[in-house]
């Protein structure tokens, strides 16, 4: 099964610090519905018409995920990542988020008439995960850490999210073991290496988990506190592939195993 293109931007206000943005996704959202989430999104074909500036390639892959990841952090917080002679004001680039939200003007276009450019210096890549197989709704997602500018103030719209808060990672993850929040599996993952970190002394270390995934390792799958789920390939009853094995536990782990394959002799 092919996988759609996506990214996600870990969004700070101080690189020395483990406070991370975070935003809940809509219940009603067929992908994790009510689960809390970095800002991001699906990637379009807009990113050729847009000026870059700094990239380290300037390949059409690069262009889609920057100018995507700039777009969603617009249209999902109200912030925007971009560089002209003269800032936009806040009234008119609030007209333009919700002009985007409503599919009435492209990114691309308000960027050229605003004569602006996207500037990858301001995104600096993180890590590149797959959604495992198992999963019917694969994403290949790019990953970036970006700096919040001064002034700027997220801000949800409701719709497809309905919440957005800076929680530092260690209170997330409290939150999370809790019960209070929701939170995707790879930010799960994320907030724990981030947690008594800086982002700068995190980023080389969920790189390396990343690179690690891509390579066959299981990932960190962990919708509740102590139970990873980890899908493994079985003969089972098509049209699945897999049986959901679960390891229990933090210290002392118990395995469970639903459906345990009979070998014929």
């Amino acid at each position: 099964m092919s996988s759609r293109k996506a990214v996600s931007i870990l969004l700070t206000r101080d690189p020395d610090s483990t406070e991370v943005y975070l935003v809940q996704r809509s219940p009603s959202l067929k992908f994790f519905g009510g689960y809390y989430a970095f800002p991001g999104g699906k990637l379009d074909d807009e990113g050729d018409s847009i000026e870059l500036r700094h990239a380290v390639s300037f390949d059409h892959d690069s262009r889609r995920n920057l100018v995507a990841a700039a777009r969603e952090i617009l249209e999902e917080t109200g912030v925007l990542l971009s560089h002209g002679q003269s800032p936009i004001p806040d009234d008119r680039l609030r007209t333009y988020r919700q002009q985007l939200l409503a599919c009435e003007i492209n990114f691309a276009a308000m960027l050229n008439y605003e004569q602006h450019f996207i500037d990858a210096s301001d995104f600096h890549p993180l890590c590149k995960i797959i959604t495992p197989e198992f999963s019917s709704l694969r994403y290949e997602t790019q990953f970036y850490w970006a700096k919040i500018p001064a002034g700027s103030h997220p801000e949800i719209v409701k719709g497809e999210l309905i919440d957005g808060r800076f929680l530092l990672a260690e209170d997330a993850l409290a939150k999370w073991r809790h019960g209070e929040l929701l939170i995707v599996p790879p930010v799960t993952m994320m907030l724990r290496e981030l947690a008594g970190r800086s982002v700068l002394k995190f980023a080389p270390l969920v790189n390396d988990i990343a690179e690690s995934y891509l390579r066959g390792k299981i990932h960190r799958v962990y919708f509740t506190p102590g139970i990873q789920m980890v899908s493994l390939k079985t003969r089972t009853l098509p049209p699945a592939t897999h049986t959901n094995t679960y390891l229990v536990g933090e210290s002392d782990l118990y395995v469970i195993d639903p459906a345990p394959s009979e070998l014929e002799e």
